[in-house]
């Protein structure tokens, strides 16, 4: 007789133009463990836009990863990030159509609205139910992705030796790993999350469960790094340590890097406030029976921020200030617990949030 307790083992893979990191869960005893993490840093043009360039050298960054958080003879689960550059994410009305006619409207709103060829794409749909005056609704949270880029990813991961489970948009992954996942609470409320990269940043509108829409930002970690080296005529290196040790802290010693850094996050709040506008003149229309169900505000209600390069000193505060909405450092270790042997870099968590979002979608499904 066998005492042993199953476990389920996820790796959730983030492959951005910068780095690659990897995270492992377990399941057991009730509960989902961080068991392992890994990241590894990739030169310049190794990966633009999402596509691998170096096709060799990534291939070698991923094994080196892997080969540290993988026990010889294991064959966990893999999900792996596609990028946003590359794939593109869409709340849908269907409310006014039957269930017959969903593939249909689908397809003309990728042809109509997204940027890639029907044909040239794989795309999937989550459908969300609402109430409106007690009458049953239907909407969609429409994924689609490039078919290139998708057998891209998948022949990356299998030339080290392991087989893709689910490839996912970064977005969704992103959600799961900083939203408690059995408390639907936060669905009452309008959601900005502020995903800040070393090479790429994006923002993401979240209500009722649902992703309305993503954006690009115009800040990243690289970007104040080369506007601080152009400003103070200062080496790269030596900008991007000012900009983690100083930032906008007012309290810090460098009021140069302060004041350089203000002029940037002054795009990032119009980008917001931008947001603000378009979900008053337009969402609240178009999910009026979403709002009118459970009370959703066309107000946005908190700002979350996460990503590689949202450790920077003095920006949440600047953006609390700026915005008078709520601001808050997210926490993608809110749905896990850590191995009691292991350790891991909380001020680097941030950096983690796809990852672990990946993982905890193939365990949590």
């Amino acid at each position: 007789m066998s005492f042993l307790i199953p476990t389920r083992k996820a790796i959730g893979l983030d492959i951005g133009d910068s780095s690659i990191r990897a995270i492992s869960l377990v399941e057991k005893h009730g509960g989902v463990f961080l068991s392992d993490y890994a990241m590894k840093a990739l030169d310049e043009g190794y990966i633009k836009y999402g596509v691998v360039e170096k096709k060799d050298e990534v291939r070698a960054a991923l094994a080196e990863i892997l080969d540290t958080i993988i026990v010889k003879g294991d064959l966990p689960s893999f999900a792996v990030a596609l990028p946003e550059s590359r794939t593109f994410t869409k709340f849908i009305d269907l409310s006014d159509i039957g269930e017959a006619d969903f593939q249909t409207r689908i397809v003309d709103e990728i042809r109509s609205n997204i940027p890639i060829d029907v044909e040239n794409s794989y795309y999937d749909y989550q459908i969300v139910l609402y109430k409106d005056q007690n009458i049953l609704h239907r909407g969609a949270l429409l994924a689609v992705a490039d078919k290139d880029i998708v057998a891209e990813y998948i022949s990356l991961i299998e030339s080290v030796g392991y087989n893709v489970t689910n490839l996912e948009v970064g977005a969704p992954a992103l959600i799961r790993s900083i939203f408690p996942l059995n408390d639907e609470t936060h669905y009452q409320q309008l959601n900005v999350v502020l995903d800040i990269g070393e090479s790429r940043s994006i923002l993401i509108a979240y209500r009722g469960g649902v992703i309305l829409f993503v954006l690009s930002i115009p800040i990243t970690g690289k970007g104040m790094d080369k506007v601080i080296a152009e400003t103070l005529d200062m080496p790269i290196a030596d900008a991007r340590k000012a900009r983690k040790r100083f930032g906008l802290n007012p309290n810090k010693a460098n009021s140069h890097v302060r004041a350089i850094l203000l002029q940037e996050t002054e795009d990032l709040k119009k980008r917001i406030e931008q947001v603000q506008d378009f979900v008053r003149q337009h969402l609240q229309k178009q999910t009026k029976g979403m709002a009118d169900a459970v009370g959703f505000k066309t107000i946005i209600d908190k700002i979350l921020i996460t990503g590689s390069a949202s450790d920077l000193p003095g920006l949440k505060d600047v953006l609390d200030e700026a915005m008078d909405i709520e601001v808050a450092i997210a926490d993608p270790l809110m749905n896990i617990f850590i191995e009691k042997n292991k350790t891991f870099p909380v001020k680097e968590v941030g950096s983690y949030s796809a990852a672990i979002g990946l993982a905890l979608g193939l365990i949590k499904k």
